[in-house]
């Protein structure tokens, strides 16, 4: 015999089960779309602060290893991992500026008071608005240390070169008759 009651009922049941898990499915969506637009903004932030910090421990090093080498004299060299995951790190080893600096636009401030210069050690940083990012700028200014030596790059003292990426760099202390007396940042061969 065929029953029409109980079929009704089982369908009801698979019915509301379906209901029941599309309803689930779209809270479920919702709460993630909520925690993520609320935690994305703390966790670039997070990111911004991370690569500042990074790239400052990677300009106080680059500073010990410039100076490292000058002190030691003539023929001195060192190898140099250098990785700019974000911004440029522009080396300007024109006689007037003998600099080595970054510089990275971010939404987000990476922890630095805005408009302010703080000195830690060598290293001059700033932060200033440029629209409605945050320009940050990690300064090492190599002419007084330097005095009349000269800052190349590939052994050039004319050019900028800027940096993103990674790079295996050699830094050596020079001197010869042309140049006198040098600081040469370089890539590895």
């Amino acid at each position: 015999m065929y029953r029409t009651g109980n079929n009704t009922n089982t369908m009801k049941k698979n019915g509301q089960i379906w209901v029941s898990a599309a309803l689930y499915i779209a809270i479920g969506i919702i709460v993630i779309t909520v925690v993520l637009s609320a935690g994305l903004p703390f966790i670039n932030k997070i990111q911004t602060k991370n690569n500042f910090m990074q790239t400052k421990g990677l300009m106080h090093d680059l500073n010990e290893i410039t100076k490292g080498v000058m002190l030691e004299g003539a023929g001195s060299k060192r190898p140099m991992l250098l990785e700019i995951t974000k911004g440029e790190l522009t080396i300007d080893p024109t006689p007037t500026s003998k600099t080595i600096y970054w510089e990275f636009l971010s939404k987000y401030n990476p922890g630095i008071e805005l408009d302010s210069q703080i000195k830690e050690g060598d290293l001059l940083i700033d932060n200033t608005k440029a629209g409605s990012d945050y320009k940050i700028r990690i300064t090492l200014d190599l002419k007084d240390f330097l005095g009349i030596a000269k800052l190349m790059y590939d052994g050039k003292d004319t050019e900028k070169k800027t940096i993103m990426g990674t790079y295996n760099l050699v830094i050596e202390h020079g001197y010869d008759s042309t140049n006198g007396e040098y600081l040469n940042i370089k890539e590895a061969a």
